[in-house]
């Protein structure tokens, strides 16, 4: 007798074993990698250098790609320099659809190159002593329309 119970306790051990559940939300979360120009200085950036914007993200129920033309956008990135510019959207590339488990989740890495006609000097402002700073907040949007965590980056100092 003891015996069967010793077997009934092991399956019912076993099926919650191999139950594994997502354990990433279904809400979007991103996680800042680096903010800074590719030719490894710390801080400054001239205007012919550029910059490399990397985050990484994760969703639990992998549904990130909002339909074009949008809005709503996939990732929200505002310019700190600019009080009313607000944020600015855009696309992920096509996500493909092969991937996308609501189970397993999805993770993966995004990249930004800010060339120096983007990220120069604004126009607008004022620099104090012929140099400007920048650093951005961003975010990203999933389909049912969850936001994740805003990052802020480091400050970036641009020379002229």
């Amino acid at each position: 007798m003891k015996f069967r119970y010793a077997v009934f306790f092991m399956l019912i051990a076993l099926a919650f074993a191999s139950c594994q559940k997502n354990t990433v939300s279904s809400i979007p979360s991103i996680s800042l990698q680096y903010f800074g120009p590719l030719n490894g200085s710390d801080t400054l950036i001239s205007k012919t250098d550029t910059c490399l914007l990397r985050f990484t993200l994760a969703d639990g129920d992998a549904d990130l790609g909002n339909p074009l033309p949008g809005p709503p956008y996939d990732i929200y990135i505002d310019d700190m320099r600019y009080d009313s510019a607000g944020f600015v959207g855009y696309f992920f590339p096509a996500i493909d659809q092969g991937i996308e488990d609501p189970k397993n989740g999805i993770q993966g890495t995004c990249e930004f190159f800010y060339y120096p006609s983007v990220l120069g000097l604004a126009p607008t402002l004022t620099p104090r002593n012929g140099v400007d700073t920048v650093y951005l907040k961003i975010y990203i949007q999933d389909r049912a329309g969850h936001h994740s965590d805003t990052i802020t980056t480091r400050r970036i100092v641009l020379l002229p």
